[in-house]
């Protein structure tokens, strides 16, 4: 198996918080906006 000539670009931590295009969280979670802010503290407890 051939490797790339350069390094992996390091990525940035998993989160569910999407800052910019599209997504559908609320599609998998069945959830509406009003129940994100719960949904999202229990996904990432402390933030």
């Amino acid at each position: 198996m051939n490797r790339p000539p350069h390094a992996a670009a390091s990525l940035p931590d998993p989160t569910i918080r999407m800052s910019e295009g599209w997504h559908c969280l609320h599609m998998y979670y069945r959830s509406t906006p009003p129940h994100w802010p719960a949904l999202m503290t229990t996904l990432e407890p402390g933030t």
